[in-house]
C-alpha cells in the first residue's frame, strides 16, 4: 500500500507454548523472583468497561482461548476467522483480554446509531 506510514504489523508467533513471564510478554507484570519464590499468579479477568492500561495477571493459553470463544458464542465463524482467533488465543494476556473485552462491550452497545 503506497502512502501507509503507520506502523508494521508484527508477525505471528511460532510457538503458542511460551512461558506468560517472558519478556516477550511485555505487558504481564512479573514480580522480581516471581519464578524462583513459588508464588501463585494473580489470574485475571475480561475488563468490563474501557480499558485504560494493559489488564494485568495471567491466563493460561487455554484460558485465553476460551475467553475468545466465551465472547464469541452464538457468531458464525468461518476457517479465515477461526484461525485468527487462534492466532490471538497465542498472544500475551493483556491482548486477549482487551480484545474480549472490546467484542463483550461492543455486543453489548448494540448496532450504532448515526445521525447521518
Amino acid at each position: 500500500m503506497s502512502g501507509h506510514t503507520g506502523p508494521a504489523i508484527p508477525p505471528p508467533p511460532h510457538s503458542h507454548d511460551h512461558a506468560p513471564s517472558t519478556a516477550r510478554d511485555s505487558c504481564f507484570d512479573v514480580t522480581p523472583g516471581y519464578r524462583t519464590t513459588g508464588a501463585w499468579p494473580v489470574m485475571a479477568e475480561v475488563p468490563g468497561g474501557p480499558v485504560q492500561a494493559p489488564p494485568r495477571g495471567f491466563v493460561p493459553p487455554a484460558g485465553q482461548a476460551q475467553i475468545l470463544a466465551d465472547v464469541l458464542a452464538g457468531i458464525e465463524l468461518g476457517a479465515w476467522d477461526r484461525q485468527i482467533v487462534q492466532w490471538l488465543a497465542g498472544l500475551d494476556a493483556c491482548t486477549v483480554l482487551t480484545v474480549a473485552s472490546l467484542i463483550a462491550r461492543a455486543r453489548t452497545a448494540g448496532p450504532a446509531r448515526s445521525g447521518r
